[in-house]
């Protein structure tokens, strides 16, 4: 299958969901995420019932035993990897850097509110993408495999903001956040993410920090957006 990148407009293969396999625009990997699909239907996950039903060529769904869910997503999320983090976070942050929006966000999801120039999602698999042109982006890496999004946060040369589990003992912490955040704030509250099945979910099991990376000292900060964040928890620096 084939379709037109929504963002480079060129022709380019797509996975039978109908996104499309990275490819090279301008000398560099095009992030296009959004396509028109030449061709259509096949089958996606619906998001209320969790089973592999069968869409139509407009992506709708079709029908499916007694569930009423008409909403899907191109590929199954594991446990806890689609709870996303809701305004409340994320808005101070923009403040704080003097935005509208992220440059991109590299692990988001279809239904989440945090604004981004360019957003990738589960199924783009994001690690795959060299984002080193990109400029300050947000991430919140998926609960089930944080580590590996967390060092190429860290590394990112235009700079990272992240909601991160706060689970200061592990490795991660030691070896990579502590060394290389600029500044780090633990969370005073635990964070209620916002989900796909509901607005809100429970609480999170463990403690949050927001954690901020700029190896190449690129971010501009707004001081009085600094001073909003640190009324959300402890900052450390």
């Amino acid at each position: 299958m084939t379709g037109e990148c929504g963002r480079c407009g060129n022709t380019v293969p797509t996975t039978k969901s109908g996104y499309p396999h990275a490819h090279k625009y301008g000398g560099r990997q095009c992030f296009g995420v959004e396509v028109r699909v030449v061709g259509g239907g096949g089958h996606s996950w619906c998001l209320v019932c969790g089973k592999r039903v069968d869409i139509d060529e407009g992506g709708d769904i079709f029908q499916h035993g007694h569930c009423q869910g008409n909403r899907t997503a191109p590929h199954p999320y594991p446990p806890g990897d689609d709870e996303f983090t809701p305004p409340s976070i994320f808005e101070p942050v923009l403040r704080a850097l003097g935005r509208k929006e992220f440059a991109f966000d590299p692990c988001s999801h279809p239904d989440s509110k945090v604004p981004a120039m360019t957003k990738l999602y589960y199924e783009h698999d994001g690690l795959s993408f060299n984002w080193d042109a990109e400029g300050v982006g947000w991430g919140q890496p998926p609960y089930s495999r944080p580590q590996e999004w967390i060092r190429r946060f860290a590394a990112h040369p235009g700079g990272m903001v992240c909601l991160l589990n706060g689970d200061y003992s592990t490795s991660i912490w030691e070896n990579v956040i502590w060394p290389k955040a600029l500044f780090v704030i633990l969370m005073h509250k635990r964070i209620k993410h916002e989900s796909p099945h509901r607005t809100v979910v429970g609480g999170a099991k463990r403690p949050s920090a927001l954690v901020a990376f700029d190896p190449e000292q690129v971010i501009t900060w707004v001081p009085e957006g600094i001073a909003e964040l640190e009324t959300m928890g402890r900052a450390v620096t």
